[in-house]
């Protein structure tokens, strides 16, 4: 009888055992959400400081609220980094739920990193920026994705 113990214990453990390739994805979205606070920490200063020297100037570029959107934009950042970084830890413990959460914080991000290309006054730094967005769509898919093949293991 204790083989038999031991051989479903064994195997018990083995299902519950964390793919590596899922332990690298949850570290690599920490990374990206700690770089992601530092980068919005950097542009809410440089954005508050470039809106004082535009009004001095005068702005022919960008729209009148373009800064308060970017403001905004930078704070969903914020948001979504953090929802990004609970839905990664909820992966890393194999629970489904961290999936929903870390979708949820990704489409936040994609929809708030758009924003800003529609309310330039210029049309060709609007499309600069549209490129900018769909470029980088490219990691936020990807990891989608690769969540989403692990989403087997999760419980």
């Amino acid at each position: 009888m204790d083989l038999l113990d031991e051989t479903s214990e064994l195997a018990e453990r083995k299902e519950s055992q964390r793919p590596v390739f899922l332990t690298v994805l949850c570290i690599l979205t920490w990374a990206a959400c700690g770089i992601a606070l530092i980068s919005g920490l950097i542009q809410l200063w440089s954005y508050s400081a470039i809106s004082e020297i535009t009004n001095r100037v005068g702005n022919q570029t960008f729209g009148e609220n373009y800064y308060a959107i970017m403001f905004w934009s930078t704070i969903a950042t914020f948001v979504s980094a953090i929802i990004c970084a609970l839905g990664a830890f909820f992966m890393f413990r194999l629970k489904k739920i961290g999936f929903f959460i870390y979708l949820f914080g990704q489409v936040i991000a994609i929809f708030f990193s758009v924003i800003p290309a529609f309310s330039t006054k210029t049309p060709e730094i609007g499309g600069v920026l549209v490129l900018i967005g769909l470029v980088s769509l490219i990691f936020p898919i990807a990891f989608i994705i690769m969540y989403g093949v692990h989403f087997k293991h999760f419980k």
